[in-house]
């Protein structure tokens, strides 16, 4: 019988793999070419592609016998183009050529997947895709469609590199601040690899070569560049191996980072007038810029403390991140645009202490449209209890309890406000081991904006300074 045919080609970055002289991608053409000379005239014909979305080459399907629509519209197309570099879903892609078969005149409908049988793109273990692909294909005094997959011919494999994502630490990166850019190497095989070069560029420029004396079939080896910036601004990075493998678009990693050349953190004091020294602040301050005063205007992070009263007149889109430093209330126009702040993507802190009271958390922050949990009352204890880190990826938490240098060991807790939970999107970062919240986040917006809070009392182990000009 009569059949609408639609032949799924695989178009993913596994496309481009070497299949001794050709590519997946290009074996997969001739194959299609191969279904094509065994249709009958009265049979039609469409293709799609499987990548990141999948795609049909034509809006309906064409008939078998149309040579020439044939050759411009499906056949000179896929040689033009070049092996994908996204991932790709094979139920996907027959979902997509069960609606372009939908369109074809026959009453038979058969679907052809070439490729060259990648688990990670047959998606075996997403039941809901596969039911999604196959939903509805046959209704009643209809012939079921049939699926069929015609794997490509296996040839000895040549080994394979790639180049994991790039991670660069600190994330936070400033001018003439040294940075480390590192990847991983992983070697798929069923070769070895001996003497292998891998190139780290930034802008285009080489900046280092390192070598791998040896990268065994299965394994994986971390590089490690160090990397400053001269300017600020976005800059892109680049990691390499030109080696001569079976799949060369994985053979190389890129990135990008934003370079600060100074850092503008607000600091809202609790202070209610500019009359006074800020004493709240001045640990705080002195944390971020322990230098002298003569070296302040060179330092990365830029400090600017302000009390109540002058919150308001400033320009927050100035400052990367705010801090509310034990503030016991605030104007509501001021929060109305600190909710606007967070919510375009940066960063609001707001630390409890002493002067601070639930006004300002239970009250004036749901009124500009921000809900922060529940403060309730300050806990007293005689004895301390251990602080338990509930969030070990925090950017915060990682610095302070480091491995060599864990500050939260050492603390002693005596007060701290009792934070209650609003729901799921706060989450705890620190916490008493009695069960009481001491930190919590919540993510703002959909651009990458957070807002922590939390309030404790902490006695430090003792610290000795050995320089008078910079703050323990």
């Amino acid at each position: 019988a009569n059949t609408d045919v639609a032949v799924v080609i695989d178009h993913s970055l596994a496309s481009g793999r070497q299949a001794g002289a050709q590519t997946v991608f290009h074996k997969s053409i001739g194959m299609l070419k191969q279904v094509l000379g065994r249709l009958q005239s009265g049979d039609t014909v469409s293709v799609v592609l499987a990548q990141a979305h999948p795609k049909a080459l034509d809006s309906v399907p064409l008939p078998a016998h149309s040579h020439t629509a044939i050759r411009h519209k499906l056949l000179t197309r896929l040689e033009r183009l070049k092996p994908g570099l996204t991932a790709a879903s094979i139920p996907a892609a027959i979902a997509k050529a069960r609606d372009v078969l939908s369109l074809g005149r026959n009453s038979h409908k058969a679907i052809f997947v070439i490729s060259d049988e990648q688990a990670y793109n047959w998606q075996a273990d997403d039941a809901g895709a596969w039911r999604q692909a196959t939903a509805g294909t046959a209704s009643t005094g209809e012939p079921p469609l049939k699926v069929f997959d015609m794997p490509l011919p296996r040839s000895a494999a040549a080994s394979d590199v790639s180049v994991g994502w790039l991670h660069v630490a600190p994330h936070i990166v400033g001018v003439h601040r040294q940075v480390l850019v590192t990847a991983a190497i992983h070697n798929s095989g069923p070769g070895n690899f001996s003497n292998l070069p891998v190139q780290f560029s930034v802008d285009g420029r080489l900046v280092s070569t390192q070598t791998l004396a040896a990268l065994a079939a299965g394994k994986t080896q971390t590089v490690e560049f160090p990397v400053s910036f001269n300017h600020s601004g976005s800059h892109w990075l680049k990691v390499k191996t030109p080696v001569v493998d079976a799949l060369a678009a994985d053979n190389y990693s890129m990135g990008a980072v934003r370079v600060w050349r100074r850092l503008p953190v607000l600091i809202v004091d609790g202070q209610m007038t500019s009359v006074g020294s800020f004493r709240r602040s001045m640990f705080l301050r002195a944390a971020l810029q322990p230098v002298g005063r003569r070296r302040e205007a060179r330092t990365f992070i830029q400090p600017k403390v302000v009390s109540v009263s002058d919150a308001p007149a400033q320009q927050l889109r100035h400052y990367a991140m705010v801090i509310l430093n034990d503030v016991p209330e605030l104007p509501g126009t001021f929060l109305r645009r600190l909710k606007l702040y967070a919510n375009a993507g940066h960063g609001l802190w707001i630390i409890l202490g002493p002067h601070s009271g639930p006004l300002l958390i239970n009250q004036q922050f749901p009124q500009a449209g921000l809900r922060l949990g529940t403060l309730t009352t300050v806990a007293h204890v005689k004895r301390s209890p251990a602080v338990v880190i509930k969030r070990k990826r925090n950017a915060t938490v990682r610095l302070l309890a480091a491995a060599s240098r864990n500050a939260i060991v050492g603390v002693t807790l005596r007060d701290w406000w009792n934070i209650t939970k609003l729901n799921a999107h706060d989450r705890v970062i620190l916490a008493t081991s009695t069960g009481h919240a001491l930190a919590l986040e919540r993510a703002v917006g959909v651009n990458g904006g957070q807002v922590v809070r939390g309030g404790i009392k902490l006695v430090m182990p003792p610290c000795k300074v050995i320089n008078p000009a910079e703050s323990c």
